[in-house]
């Protein structure tokens, strides 16, 4: 099967170079990596295009990047991934949205295409283990050095010992390609943060699929950085659009309104 990778991606350099390291150590290499940038200024997305050329280049990985919005527009995560959806070819059988924050496992990407190549209408989605704000990255470290570290940290300064695993509904989510052309993507009326992801996965079960999550000891390894709740002391239009984008998405699903932007998706009609 032929998979395709999409990270949205917005002034979060420190993480995207961990994250492209990931997908380049993949025992099954992605068929196609787009990294879509939504807002960031020239030398960000400059920065970002070297970084690909880094990691995935080595690796002859086939990539792309989409340069998007201008900085002063509101971060818009759908509309960052739903870009490059819209823009994948046609022999495309699996669009996998990752994280930018995240930090796969080697076997991510086997694990990912056996569950769908298993049954077709999975929803795929992976566990994550949080790394704490003290986290160390040597240069040549590794999952297993990192996941070792958790058992030390604490998750967003809250908790001690063990890092937790959180079946959160973000990070990465899966399916065959022909399935979010059906839904016309994520929901581009949600911005800055908040429900996106889960309101994705309910709209995945409330047209068919089954969500599916990858195994625990695989799970993906959550880059600490400040939190989207918390920045709302800072900018209040976050809290705003938190409680914005939660009764879109209430008031949708529960009308079963699974199919999204009836005005066009991904900068298309």
């Amino acid at each position: 099967m032929k998979i395709v990778t999409i990270t949205p991606h917005r002034k979060r350099l420190p993480q995207l170079k961990n994250h492209l390291r990931s997908i380049a150590w993949q025992e099954r290499k992605p068929d196609h990596v787009i990294v879509s940038c939504h807002g960031d200024t020239e030398d960000t997305r400059r920065e970002a295009e070297d970084l690909m050329f880094e990691y995935l280049g080595a690796q002859d990985i086939s990539m792309q990047m989409w340069a998007i919005g201008e900085p002063e527009d509101d971060w818009c995560k759908p509309l960052a991934i739903n870009w490059a959806i819209r823009r994948t070819d046609e022999d495309v059988d699996i669009i996998a949205t990752l994280d930018v924050d995240c930090i796969l496992h080697p076997l991510t990407m086997t694990r990912l295409e056996e569950a769908i190549e298993e049954k077709l209408d999975r929803y795929v989605m992976c566990p994550n283990l949080s790394l704490g704000k003290a986290c160390e990255y040597p240069p040549d470290w590794t999952y297993d050095d990192l996941r070792e570290q958790s058992r030390h940290l604490s998750w967003l300064g809250a908790r001690e010992g063990r890092g937790p695993i959180s079946m959160s509904w973000g990070c990465l989510q899966a399916a065959r390609r022909d399935w979010w052309f059906g839904v016309r993507g994520l929901d581009e009326e949600m911005k800055l943060w908040g429900s996106e992801d889960h309101d994705m996965a309910k709209r995945a079960t409330g047209t068919g699929l089954t969500r599916h999550w990858l195994p625990r000891k695989i799970s993906l390894l959550h880059q600490w950085h400040r939190a989207g709740q918390l920045d709302y002391k800072r900018d209040p239009r976050i809290l705003a659009w938190l409680k914005k984008n939660y009764q879109t998405s209430l008031n949708n699903l529960w009308k079963k309104n699974y199919v999204r932007n009836p005005d066009g998706w991904g900068g298309m009609d």
